[in-house]
């Protein structure tokens, strides 16, 4: 499960090879938005922001397989 402060990356989306650099944050805890668990999350290294929420489905966490 992923928590507010974890560390991610974005795997199996269409936006896994632009972001393969980055490690996100993780802003805030999973929150429904129209029947999918999203969380904020920033880039530091980019300054890339998901305020909107981004699938929980498509991160991993640092570090895990």
């Amino acid at each position: 499960m992923i928590s507010k402060g974890d560390k991610v990356r974005i795997v199996g989306s269409a936006e896994e090879e632009k972001y393969k650099d980055c490690i996100f944050e993780v802003l805030s805890e999973p929150y429904n938005i129209c029947g999918s668990m999203v969380v904020k999350m920033k880039c530091h290294e980019t300054g890339k922001y998901f305020g909107g929420g981004y699938a929980v489905e498509f991160l991993r966490k640092e570090g895990e397989e």
